[in-house]
Parts: structure tokens; C-alpha cells; sequence
């Protein structure tokens, strides 16, 4: 079924609102504006940043992250969209990729929407994708 990888950490009781350590951290990456609080946001200048992100709520196309600083949470803004965003294996520190950002919000400090990739619509473009550049689709 679609979703599955993150609707099993669901139905484990991994998936938890709040700060990092109360429920699943995720990874984000970006390289969009940057900044602490909303008066400081800073466009993009093309480094590379990460930050961790609390659960917020799960859809079945959307994963929202908790981007509040004072909960000890960081997160995407504007110019971030397509980064990779990954769950942490708390006992293993394995990460897996489980969405992409879609929308950081303007500032950065607020809610993180990311598109899942565990769905069946989106693993089924993956393998689509996968398959032509195997068959040469993209060359030159």
C-alpha cells in the first residue's frame, strides 16, 4: 500500500508532535534563505544547510514537520523545495529518505510540507524515471 514506510513508523508509535527527542527527527536540507527569527531571514547565498525537524502530522501524500526554534526544532524556507528530507533511526543513526520539501514556510520558523516518496505514486515515477535513463531515453 502507498505510504507504507511512514505509516509502519506511524502505527509503531514513532511518529509523535513535538520536539525532536519526543517523537521521529527528521533531517532537512536546503539551500534557501537562512536566519534564526523572522527579522533575520537571509536569502539564499548557495551553502549547503541542514536541520532537524520535530513530527508534526502525516497525510497520505504530505509529511508536515515542526519547525518552531523554541521546541528545538529547525527547518526549511524559502528556496529550500526539493530537498532531501530524511528520518533518523534513533538506535542505528541509519537515515532514510522519506520526502521532499515542498513548501518550508517564508521564514523558516513555523511548519515544514513535504511531499512523501513512500507512496505508490511516487515510487512508481522513480522506477519510471529509473527505467528510461536505462534505456538510454536521456542521452545525448
Amino acid at each position: 500500500a502507498g505510504g507504507a514506510f511512514l505509516n509502519a513508523l506511524g502505527a509503531g508509535g514513532v511518529l509523535r508532535p513535538g520536539t525532536p527527542a519526543a517523537g521521529a527527527t527528521f533531517t532537512v536540507v536546503g539551500y534557501g534563505a537562512f536566519g534564526s527569527m523572522a527579522n533575520d531571514i537571509q536569502p539564499g547565498d548557495g551553502q549547503r544547510r541542514v536541520a532537524s525537524s520535530g513530527f508534526m502530522f502525516l497525510q497520505p501524500r504530505w509529511l508536515f514537520l515542526n519547525q518552531n526554534a523554541a521546541l528545538g526544532n529547525g527547518g526549511t524556507a524559502e528556496g529550500d523545495s526539493g530537498g532531501p528530507v530524511y528520518w533518523v533511526d534513533p538506535g542505528s543513526g541509519e537515515a532514510t529518505l522519506v520526502s521532499l520539501t515542498s513548501r518550508g514556510d517564508a521564514v523558516g520558523v513555523a511548519t515544514g510540507t513535504t511531499d512523501r516518496v513512500d507512496t505508490a505514486e511516487a515510487l512508481d515515477f522513480v522506477r519510471d524515471v529509473i527505467e528510461r535513463v536505462g534505456a538510454g531515453e536521456f542521452d545525448e
